[in-house]
């Protein structure tokens, strides 16, 4: 057998972005949401939620959403895409504060012009403010405007950066952030992936910012998910019924489809010919059926055909 150079056998595997590279016939789907969420008229805040599980493709479903979602915009009013992984920051106690600056330094850096700017500022004003105080409101809390002094005496800049707004409650800062990003002539999309992964009092946290906290006007939230592990999460905080609070919250649940066995095995076929094209009539009688029949299923599944499906190897 010839031997093969490990470069060749391996690549990293990533989400897709382009629905041209669509195997999984996905990318109508997405057509069709992107379009329907660029087209949105409502100014309130909207909850998107992609189901599936783990390794089905959730994150490229997305990618092609928001590829489509940019082609039914010109500038300036191309929408504004910030992602963030709250993975990254899992087991930190500033998880809250880590994603207000996110959304706070994706509106500082951009190029949208000064109100995008002053924006990104009041919010990382909030985010100080989160820190002083150790709570995310539930159901939103207005904090006195004594107490709101006292916890911006020892983060100046906050107070600095906000102007007068250190006398003012946390209700009335949050009604004017909303207010500035309903008068944007963008939108925001927000995405927020791996929520899944996260611990269930993280992923409590989460919903609670983006139901009482960051339902800003203009932003529209995008978040893949399993639904099965995000409902036992918050079941243990709500009476046992996680997937009833989850409905309150996602507006627009999108269960993405199942990949059947016949789908499986053609891409599966096809990969294994295009990398062994010498023994492409012996893989093709039985190497697809003994990955479907074995538990190897689920793994050539997650890394090989929904990513990247060259990272096969013998």
């Amino acid at each position: 057998m010839q031997k093969r150079n490990l470069a060749q056998k391996f690549k990293v595997a990533e989400a897709l972005a382009d629905p041209t590279d669509d195997k999984l016939n996905r990318a109508t789907l997405a057509e069709e949401l992107g379009s329907t969420l660029a087209n949105f008229v409502g100014k309130e805040s909207l909850v998107v939620g992609v189901y599936s599980s783990w390794g089905d493709g959730k994150t490229t479903f997305v990618n092609f959403v928001l590829n489509q979602v940019n082609k039914q915009y010109k500038a300036p009013e191309t929408p504004l895409i910030i992602k963030f992984n709250p993975w990254q920051f899992s087991n930190h106690s500033d998880l809250a504060q880590q994603f207000l600056k996110q959304l706070a330094t994706s509106l500082l850096v951009s190029d949208r012009g000064a109100e995008a700017k002053k924006i990104g500022e009041k919010l990382l004003a909030i985010v100080p403010l989160f820190n002083a105080l150790k709570f995310i409101p539930e159901p939103f809390v207005q904090i006195g405007s004594y107490a709101l002094t006292q916890s911006f005496k020892t983060v100046g800049t906050a107070a600095k950066a906000i102007g007068d707004g250190f006398s003012k409650d946390l209700e009335t800062i949050k009604m004017d952030v909303s207010k500035a990003l309903g008068e944007l002539p963008y939108s925001i999309f927000v995405v927020i992936d791996d929520m899944d992964r996260l611990q269930d009092t993280e992923i409590k946290l989460m919903f609670q910012l983006i139901k009482s906290v960051c339902n800003f006007k203009n932003t529209i939230y995008l978040l893949p998910m399993d639904i099965e592990v995000v409902s036992t999460a918050l079941s243990s905080s709500y009476q046992g019924n996680g997937r009833a609070f989850l409905e309150k919250i996602i507006q627009v649940p999108i269960h993405l489809p199942k990949i059947t066995s016949s789908t499986l095995e053609t891409l599966i076929n096809t990969e294994l010919e295009s990398l062994f094209p010498e023994r492409s009539i012996e893989l093709k009688k039985q190497s697809s059926q003994e990955i479907l029949r074995t538990g190897f299923y689920s793994n050539f599944k997650i890394s090989v055909i929904l990513k990247d499906s060259s990272t096969f190897y013998y």
